[in-house]
């Protein structure tokens, strides 16, 4: 068969191989930093975990959420099913009112 080569295979392989040692140097020097993030991040799990305020916050933080989304969207849904019940008289003695701001 023929094989086709592509023109410039040996400087993009370099260019690649470059990027990688790169990659592992960059990923060697931050270990340290790594491993002190994890460590922070066990304490401050522990810290949490050993007090109970903290563990039910995030409980009744969702729970009022969802209150208030629940009662706004009654709410908005009440008066959007109920304001075409309540027109009151006509429109001709209100010509001085744009007629787009009244009609509901």
């Amino acid at each position: 068969g023929v094989e086709t080569e592509f023109p410039f295979q040996k400087p993009v392989a370099l260019c690649l191989f470059c990027v990688g040692l790169f990659l592992a140097c960059l990923l060697g020097s931050a270990q340290d930093d790594i491993e002190t993030a994890s460590e922070c991040i066990q304490l401050g799990c522990k810290c949490v975990l050993q007090m109970p305020a903290l563990t039910i916050h995030p409980l009744i933080s969702s729970f009022l959420h969802t209150v208030v989304f629940a009662s706004s969207s009654w709410a908005v849904l009440l008066n959007t099913t109920c304001s075409d019940k309540h027109v009151v008289g006509d429109f001709k003695d209100l010509s001085h009112v744009d007629k787009a701001v009244v009609v509901v």
